[in-house]
């Protein structure tokens, strides 16, 4: 799902010309369930048009991934052979649990397994 997740973000920065957030954190959730926010250019959540995107990105079959991606980026009308928009972006950063780091690394290589630009903020 991290790395899904990584992806939808940098179609999502891509649509918008601007920086997107990733956050992985649970919160105030037990360790186990650490999860990931995405943020919307403004700060606020991800938008309501990209909510049901982004639930049928995380609960597809793996064999349907790719298709699914390119299916996205046509409704949403981002051209994934284009040049990245120049603040164009994901900003992923983390919460300090110990498997958070590894979950941060599977969302960047989403990002990246789509040509995007990850910034790593860490902690």
């Amino acid at each position: 799902v991290c790395v899904r997740m990584g992806m939808l973000a940098w179609l999502r920065a891509q649509s918008t010309g601007s920086a997107v957030g990733l956050m992985v954190t649970a919160s105030h959730n037990p360790v186990a369930d650490n999860g990931l926010k995405a943020v919307d250019p403004d700060g606020g959540m991800l938008a309501q048009s990209w909510e049901a995107v982004a639930v049928e990105l995380a609960n597809a079959e793996e064999a349907d991934v790719a298709t699914l991606i390119e299916t996205i980026a046509k409704k949403m009308k981002v051209d994934m052979g284009a040049t990245p928009a120049p603040d164009a972006k994901v900003v992923i950063g983390r919460d300090t649990r110990p498997h958070s780091l590894h979950l941060a690394s599977l969302a960047i290589e989403g990002v990246k397994s789509l040509r995007g630009i990850a910034e790593d903020v860490g902690v």
